[in-house]
């Protein structure tokens, strides 16, 4: 970062041309199995209240389908217990669409107890951990656990392959990709694999224009991430591997741009946000594995298995700490974008527009003290709700707190 006071970072095309031009690297190295396992019978040993809620009779209402296979991976990574796989795999299936000719076949339930299939991104999510699950252990199953396994993959695949969202959905549109290109891989599905191909340059061709239009959202940010990580890491090909390193990079950098280190936190206008006061949050998480933030990230199996090496020169604007002024493109329109003037002690920050409004934060200010530290925030509270605590369910079925749909619009002067 310049240390100028005057400084100003624009997030730009050229900017994303540069990274996929002269910073694509060589192919991943293999994780260390010993640590792997070692991270693997730890998850094992926190997530035994899953397990329970999982293998109960019947299992629990609100247990997560996604998760299944997030303990699956974990299982596979520890060597065992092996007999967990049928209970896991059962599950699965019976949350599956499994009717050929069906709207939702290969999707998922995203509870256990609901009865239909609402959220139609529950089969992306959930095959964020099955695909590596069967990339990096499908050759050492159980006999009795692949052919089932691999049945419902292909369900899965159908399901995504389905699947349309815009690309400016950033966060389902790179999962959606790299569950295409992944697993149509892995399977020997080529139309899957150039489907995801094809929607994967859809997706850095509307980067290229409007920047990342799902702008700074402490959560997605950080599902972005995992999946280019996955993608990084298990790429077909060099091109992907390619595409994925320059995404992550530019993730990276607007990370960067917008930490404000005094608070210890990714600050800044945010859209679809979680965590109203203080934006913890799985980018928190990302960062402290980065080593930018403070905190001490607790050790994950996917993590682990697709770590990015961060380049040295990208890792060094980790805690930037001059005054700098800047501003990003989110969208097509010109008032679709958003400004951050930072200095010492303050961070100021406003969008122009909003990208989901029930959920965004177009009006921040960040103190020094910590991530802990309420940030001070503009939403159009109606519901006595300003902490954003009051949730309650939407179609999908998940709980959300949401504010109103305010005009707002905003202008700042960095001289």
């Amino acid at each position: 970062m310049p240390a100028n006071p005057a400084a100003r970072i624009l997030m730009t095309r050229p900017l994303l041309l540069l990274v996929f031009l002269l910073f694509a690297r060589a192919v991943p190295a293999a994780p260390d199995a010993a640590a792997v396992r070692q991270i693997a019978l730890a998850k094992l040993s926190q997530s035994e209240k899953y397990w329970r809620d999982a293998s109960a009779t019947p299992p629990a209402e609100r247990l997560s389908v996604h998760q299944l296979f997030a303990h699956a991976l974990t299982v596979a990574a520890a060597g065992g217990p092996n007999e967990r796989f049928d209970t896991l795999l059962s599950l699965a299936e019976t949350c599956q669409d499994q009717i050929p000719g069906s709207g939702t076949f290969g999707n998922f339930r995203w509870y256990y107890g609901r009865a239909e299939i609402i959220d139609l991104n529950a089969v992306e999510f959930c095959m964020e951990n099955a695909s590596v699950l069967w990339l990096e252990y499908g050759n050492t199953l159980p006999a009795s656990v692949r052919p089932r396994l691999r049945a419902l993959l292909d369900r899965a695949l159908d399901a995504c392959m389905r699947r349309s969202v815009r690309p400016s959905y950033t966060n389902i549109a790179l999962m959606n990709a790299a569950n295409l290109i992944l697993l149509g891989h892995a399977l020997e599905r080529p139309d899957a694999l150039e489907l995801g191909r094809a929607r994967l340059n859809t997706f850095m061709w509307t980067t290229w224009d409007h920047g990342i239009c799902e702008y700074g959202s402490p959560t997605y940010y950080g599902v972005d991430i995992a999946q280019l990580q996955r993608l990084w890491t298990y790429a077909p090909d060099a091109t992907i591997r390619a595409q994925a390193d320059a995404l992550l990079r530019l993730f990276w950098l607007d990370v960067a741009a917008n930490w404000f280190d005094p608070a210890d936190r990714y600050a800044g206008a945010w859209s679809r946000s979680y965590d109203y006061p203080t934006g913890q949050s799985i980018l928190v998480r990302e960062a402290d594995r980065a080593g930018w933030g403070r905190g001490q990230a607790s050790a994950d199996v996917l993590a682990e298995l697709t770590a990015w090496p961060m380049p040295a020169d990208l890792r060094k604007q980790g805690a930037p700490s001059d005054t700098r002024f800047v501003r990003q493109k989110w969208g097509p329109r010109a008032d679709m974008a958003r400004v951050h003037s930072v200095f010492p002690d303050l961070s100021f920050a406003t969008s122009a527009a909003t990208y989901h409004d029930p959920m965004d934060i177009p009006l921040a200010i960040d103190l020094p003290g910590g991530r802990q530290r309420p940030r001070l925030y503009f939403i159009a509270d109606g519901r006595n709700d300003p902490l954003g605590e009051n949730k309650f369910p939407e179609a999908s079925g998940h709980m959300k707190a949401k504010h109103l749909r305010p005009f707002f619009t905003s202008v700042q002067n960095p001289s």
